[in-house]
């Protein structure tokens, strides 16, 4: 007699998250990105079109400010569309924070 399969046992504890507060937010504009889908119009910053989260506006501004991201220079096809990317000291702090992340 065949016994009936048991359902995946869950965790009974969450898995902790290694990064918080401003780390873990620096972490997410990072890595959105390193995809390659942000974009900055009219001093507001969309992913894929969309609005990005509220509370990683500043985030972007301030991975601007010092030097970890760069926007490029408005595309006057699109309207004035800035794309960002990561600059080499972005790639180096995206790599350290996402190590310690996803060890």
């Amino acid at each position: 007699m065949r016994t009936p399969p048991t359902a995946p046992r869950h965790r009974e504890r969450p898995i902790p998250c290694r990064l918080a507060g401003p780390e873990l937010y620096a972490w997410l504009a990072l890595r959105r990105v390193d995809t390659g889908r942000i974009a900055r119009l009219d001093g507001r910053y969309y992913d894929w079109g969309r609005r990005v989260p509220c509370f990683l506006l500043d985030v972007f501004d301030e991975l601007v400010e010092v030097g970890l991201l760069t926007l490029a220079e408005p595309d006057p096809y699109s309207g004035g569309l800035s794309r960002a990317a990561l600059t080499r000291e972005g790639r180096a702090r995206f790599a350290a924070l996402s190590e310690r992340e996803n060890p």
